[in-house]
């Protein structure tokens, strides 16, 4: 038979509460993983109570569906052919499977012949009737068939409709004196309408059945007889017949589809909820914390949560805010279950149900539930508990993949701004090294030591390579304190005139290559800010504009007030900024391709953090001199400031 299999997307088998069902489930399990596919396992629930043996036959086919890794859907449907190939059309199946007990004989009378209606609705998917010669049902004396037969039916539902009609047909014995037996008729008909709203399908159709009987017996000319006078009686007879009957089957139907829907629509509803308190959860604990409250909540029972350990085995203490701790020979039934991956419903009288966390390679944790005050869980209560606990643990594993996926991309990024600080800093502190090195050599040579202009030239140089590594040192201090936010700030009123004439003083020989120039404002207000650190912003803003203009050319410092703000700006005539390093120019350690200057990239970024530290900003603008503009704003109103950066 296989190999006449075509490609598919899976398998999928029905199952009922039948001893046939375990072998389809095997002979399913086994058929797709020889054809390396998935399998799915439906159970379409009906409006037919199961009995008590049958609950328990259904659950251990559930059970065994999990055991052996299969997927289960559970669905309500009153056609159960339909709901077979809904299912098997939402989840994309070309290969279903049903069984033929042995003995199977088609059905000429009764409602739906499974088997040859999930043929003719199966078009291109392919139906394989499996039988089982070894399997056959146990056979009962008729009687006990027959009480059997009459518990499944619920024979409560046939006394009571029992009981109504015949206060039913008291009450029209009594009206019939004052009406005819047309009006009686239409009381009879809509009596069947009501009981229709109550009862099942059976009931309703027996109590239709009935009533049209007893119409005919007791109303209809002549009376007491069931045979009819008038062929006009014998049409009104036949059409109340028929109408009974729709009226009974639709209402009922639509009963059971109405009432299959509130379900379909609370599981809908606990499963929205469920997915919106996971996507709202940050963290392992509190997606934990919020699930379990949830399933506390819809299943009104207690419930303990063991998690797996580091050594990926299962953790002996039970997790915060678990209702209760399981004894020595519980928690041993969940490290079963831990072990083997499935799921445990039935208990040998420890009351507890047992749900692993599964994932793709090592279970999270079980969860376990009480169920000692509620018995044991429904098949769709099964069903809800499974999809829940499998949504947890889904949102579980994405917060951890999601934090792994962070320190991965956070140990490439460190490493990444490792090797740019140190080729950067290795760089950059070679040249004034080297330089001061050369010149204090050039100071103990005997020869060029007796020149004084000779001297002064390499004192010079040294005290500008110190100026370099010293400013390189506070940039790489700046910056490791900007990063940790735990920047102390001095926040006292100055003139920002005492800050302009410091930094310039600051920059000493290096500026006076170019032709700087200056203006301030007159009754410029005084302004509140950490002295050292706004220096060392008007410092890197002057460094910058002098490495990156040739000399001879200008550089223009500019205070002035405006409005409620204090705007320093600083102009060059050099080169500008290309509109690719634009956006880009305040990014820590970013360095321009027609970089000509040395320099680590942190000078602007600093500059950008001093400023926010400050509740101002920077920008950057194209010059009127034709090189670059940038451009500081300070608010005059400090009191927002923080005293402390770090909070």
């Amino acid at each position: 038979m296989n190999k006449n299999l075509k490609n598919s997307s899976g398998f999928l088998v029905a199952i009922s509460a039948s001893p046939y069902s375990q072998y389809l489930i095997k002979w399913t399990c086994e058929t797709a993983a020889k054809r390396k596919s998935r399998w799915l396992a439906v159970y379409i629930q009906t409006e037919r109570e199961l009995t008590k043996e049958e609950n328990e036959l259904l659950k251990r086919n559930l059970d065994l569906v999990n055991q052996l890794g299969g997927e289960l859907i559970i669905s309500m449907d009153d056609d159960v052919p339909a709901g077979i190939m809904r299912v098997a059309a939402r989840h994309s199946i070309s290969h279903i499977v049903i069984g033929k007990p042995l003995g199977y004989k088609p059905a000429l009378f009764r409602k739906k012949d499974i088997i040859k209606t999930l043929i003719k609705l199966s078009g291109e998917t392919d139906i394989f009737v499996i039988s089982e010669q070894s399997i056959r049902a146990e056979k009962k004396p008729f009687f006990l068939k027959l009480l059997s037969g009459a518990v499944a039916v619920n024979i409560r539902g046939y006394l009571l409709v029992s009981v109504w009609l015949l206060l039913l047909v008291v009450l029209n014995l009594f009206l019939f004196n004052y009406i005819n037996y047309l009006s009686v008729g239409f009381i009879f008909l809509a009596a069947v309408t009501v009981v229709s709203l109550f009862c099942r399908r059976g009931p309703v159709l027996y109590f239709a059945a009935l009533s049209a009987v007893l119409w005919n017996f007791l109303f209809l000319q002549p009376r007491f007889t069931v045979y009819i006078d008038h062929l006009e009686d014998l049409f009104m007879f036949l059409m109340y017949f028929l109408s009974a009957f729709i009226i009974g089957n639709l209402t009922t139907r639509l009963r059971l589809n109405e009432a299959f829907l509130r379900k379909r629509e609370k599981n809908l509803e606990e499963l929205y909820r469920m997915s919106k308190v996971l996507n709202e959860s940050g963290t392992k604990d509190e997606i934990i914390q919020k699930s379990t409250g949830l399933l506390k909540e819809f299943f009104s029972a207690g419930l303990v949560l063991y998690l797996n350990d580091e050594n990926n085995s299962l953790s002996m203490l039970p997790f915060n805010g678990s209702d209760f701790a399981l004894s020595d020979d519980d928690w041993k039934e969940a490290f079963n279950v831990f072990e083997n991956r499935q799921t445990l419903f039935q208990t040998q009288g420890s009351g507890y149900c047992y749900i692993p966390l599964l994932t793709g390679s090592i279970p999270l944790g079980v969860l376990a539930m009480n169920l000692k005050d509620k018995g044991d869980f429904t098949v769709e209560q099964q069903d809800l508990l499974t999809t829940l606990v499998s949504q947890m643990t889904a949102a579980i594993e994405r917060n951890e993949y999601n934090i792994t996926q962070q320190k991965i991309k956070l140990a490439e990024e460190s490493e990444k701004l490792y090797q740019i600080l140190l080729n950067s800093v290795s760089h950059e502190l070679r040249t004034p090294i080297t330089t001061i090195a050369t010149s204090a050599n050039g100071l103990i040579d005997d020869e060029l030591g007796k020149n004084v202009d000779v001297r002064k030239i390499f004192a010079d140089d040294i005290i500008e390579a110190a100026d370099r590594l010293n400013r390189i040192v506070d940039n790489l201090l700046g910056s490791l304190k900007m990063e940790s936010g735990r920047i102390m700030l001095n926040l006292e009123w100055y003139d920002v005139s005492e800050l302009v004439s410091a930094a310039v003083k600051k920059m000493g020989k290096i500026l006076k290559k170019h032709k700087f120039t200056s203006s301030l404002d007159n009754d410029l207000p005084a302004v509140k800010f950490d002295f050292r650190l706004m220096e060392q912003l008007l410092t890197n803003l002057l460094y910058n504009a002098i490495m990156y203009t040739p000399e001879d050319t200008f550089i223009h410092l500019n205070v002035r007030a405006d409005n409620d703000d204090v705007v320093i700006s600083i102009d060059d005539s050099g080169p500008g900024i290309s509109a690719e390093d634009k956006e880009k120019i305040f990014d820590k350690f970013y360095r321009s391709r027609r970089e000509r200057a040395g320099g680590l990239g942190l000078g602007l970024s600093i500059c950008r953090e001093i400023a926010e530290i400050h509740k101002g900003t920077i920008i950057y603008e194209k010059s009127r001199f034709g090189g670059a503009c940038f451009t500081v704003r300070l608010p005059l109103q400090r009191d927002e400031i923080k005293e402390n950066y770090s909070e």
